[in-house]
């Protein structure tokens, strides 16, 4: 049974092998400027993509868990939410920076495998980084620029609110009732 099994696994390898070499053979024929290359590299980037999202939301889901356990009782609702969004911008970061570096390294060995020459590899390879990067910083901005800027609009609710307490001596505001000042019938 080991002598089948590894009778086996010595075709597998001997078919594998053989199929790479045609894979090689046809990557070098094409080059990595034509379609079939960067359709390739733009598979390799959105998978890198995904992963580094993936991570972010897979840290931030335990981050929330470990935040239950540690949660104060002053602590409100609202609080928590906010520190658990920013805690998604950081890993959400910190997973796209690390996809970044697992697409450099993919896009390397990309490169190798069409058999590019030095010169347009290089080309290649720092085009590719240069839109990469910039995708994921104009992401990073975006996503940065709305948690702040709904963080600013919540601190001027807040301080908006607080001066509003101010003036009418530390109680809140009076509510208005619907209808208020006069009675109107269901059938007017």
């Amino acid at each position: 049974a080991k002598d089948k099994m590894a009778f086996a696994q010595q075709e597998v390898d001997r078919v594998a092998a053989k199929r790479d070499s045609f894979m090689t053979e046809a990557r070098r024929e094409v080059g990595i400027w034509s379609v079939y290359g960067v359709k390739e590299i733009r598979e390799v980037f959105w998978g890198a993509w995904q992963s580094g999202k993936d991570m972010a939301a897979r840290w931030t889901m335990w981050d929330a868990m470990f935040a239950m356990f540690r949660s104060r009782e002053e602590d409100s609702l609202l609080a928590s939410i906010l520190q658990l969004v920013v805690q998604y911008v950081i890993n959400l970061t910190i997973g796209l920076a690390g996809a970044m570096f697992y697409f450099a390294y993919s896009a390397y060995q990309l490169i190798v495998a069409y058999g590019e020459p030095a010169m347009s590899g290089l080309a290649f390879f720092l085009l590719v980084m240069v839109s990469g990067m910039a995708l994921v910083g104009t992401y990073l901005m975006a996503i940065t620029g709305t948690v702040a800027g709904g963080g600013f609009l919540l601190l001027q609710q807040a301080s908006k609110q607080a001066l509003e307490n101010e003036r009418n001596g530390g109680r809140p505001p009076p509510r208005r009732m619907q209808n208020q000042g006069y009675h109107r019938s269901h059938y007017e």
